[in-house]
């Protein structure tokens, strides 16, 4: 619900105010302004200060990127490739130039882009086929083609690569073990522990957060005689 463009507010000296929402049933221009002590702020970094911080996602979007994009062309390869790779052949009667109208080279051309491999595959040429019936030279040939065997790109490795690479980064690496047949227990023991320990330094951050700016006036408006320290929240 923050204000596109205009979410923060800083004071005179670069520390943080406080903040404008826009909620869905409030315009834009009718922002409304919340001071910083009415809310707790939890930022995975305090860099600049930047109310922000960096988002743990951020260092996982290259690996990310590339993995959604290598599973949508392993899919169309899977059903360009499924049955080889389409070339027409041409003979000497068939008009090679495309037209306004269409023609054949226009027909030839829709016919190897659509091409699938799926449950409507299927082909209807209306040419006489090379060599059956026609005169030499005359006529249109369709074939598949296997591509060579050199140079391709082992989708699932590649993928499976980017995946573990976006585990790394929360330290998570772990899960992948059992998946590739490889890892002993020890590495996956060892593992946890360092996921534990970062998840635990996470965790602390917020907890930091919470004993700072919520607990101390939580127990400002709320008087106990005798008191002598506020409690603490732990995790």
């Amino acid at each position: 619900s923050l204000t596109p463009g205009d979410e923060w507010q800083f004071d005179e000296h670069g520390g943080l105010a406080g903040f404008n929402q826009s909620p869905p049933d409030v315009p834009l221009t009718a922002k409304i302004q919340v001071p910083i002590n009415k809310a707790i702020l939890f930022r995975t970094t305090a860099e600049k200060n930047n109310p922000e911080g960096r988002s743990l996602l951020r260092a996982m979007y290259s690996a990310w990127y590339l993995k959604k994009n290598l599973e949508e062309i392993e899919a169309i390869a899977a059903e360009r490739m499924g049955a080889g790779f389409p070339v027409m052949y041409a003979g000497s009667d068939v008009a090679k130039k495309k037209s306004a109208s269409g023609g054949d080279a226009e027909t030839l051309i829709d016919i190897v882009r659509n091409v699938r491999t799926d449950e409507q595959m299927g082909l209807f040429l209306p040419w006489a086929k090379m060599g059956a019936g026609a005169r030499e030279g005359e006529g249109v040939l369709f074939e598949f083609v296997s591509p060579p065997s050199r140079g391709l790109i082992n989708f699932h490795e590649t993928i499976t690569r980017h995946e573990q690479r976006m585990a790394m980064v929360g330290l998570a690496q772990f899960i992948h073990l059992g998946m590739n047949q490889v890892g002993a227990r020890a590495l996956g023991e060892s593992s946890q522990d360092f996921f534990t320990l970062a998840v635990s330094g996470w965790v602390e951050g917020i907890a930091d957060a919470i004993n700072r700016f919520a607990v101390e006036r939580l127990f400002r408006l709320n008087h106990f005689p005798g008191l002598t320290a506020i409690p603490l929240i732990r995790h």
